[in-house]
């Protein structure tokens, strides 16, 4: 009891979703010389405090919601207003997105052959490790019934020949 104002606080209690020491996952127990995560496929990883003092940690549980983001690439030709007009529409018809903030869909970046577009929403944090997933495949099938042609990134090599002057 006279040692605890000089015992370290943790920036996490059992339960919390947590990243480190190189692991991610549910924090199971906590001891005076480690923390044991289960990660979320299904490994046990003994973090020592010492580290957790002394490293950066991410606290998943310490707020309600989490945002995420979902990108995509499409090629130049094809119409945004129509592809950020479908995205915001499947964003929110799904019941896992918030309404609160709303889904914004934008041009993130321009790269050559394609545009760099990100959605962006907000998830009750229960849904962050898996909100993506459900919406992937309502973009895709969406996209293919639309006539939606997306673009995968690549690198684009140009070979310039030169002829040997005479």
């Amino acid at each position: 009891v006279i040692a605890k104002p000089y015992i370290p606080q943790l920036p996490f209690k059992k339960g919390d979703i947590i990243q480190s020491g190189g692991a991610m996952g549910k924090v199971d127990l906590v001891t005076v010389m480690h923390t044991r995560i289960r990660t979320l496929d299904g490994k046990v990883v003994y973090v020592p405090n010492h580290k957790v003092l002394n490293e950066q940690v991410v606290n998943s549980s310490a707020r309600p919601n989490r945002r995420l983001d979902i990108d995509f690439f499409i090629p130049y030709d094809e119409d945004v207003d129509k592809v950020k007009g479908v995205v915001e529409e499947i964003l929110k018809e799904d019941e896992v997105v918030l309404e609160k903030r709303g889904p914004r869909v934008v041009i993130d970046k321009f790269s050559p052959g394609y545009m760099e577009m990100k959605a962006r929403f907000w998830v009750e944090r229960k849904y962050a490790p898996t909100g993506r997933w459900g919406l992937n495949e309502k973009l895709k099938s969406r996209f293919d019934a639309e006539g939606i042609e997306m673009a995968s990134p690549r690198m684009v090599i140009n070979q310039i020949s030169r002829e040997k002057a005479a």
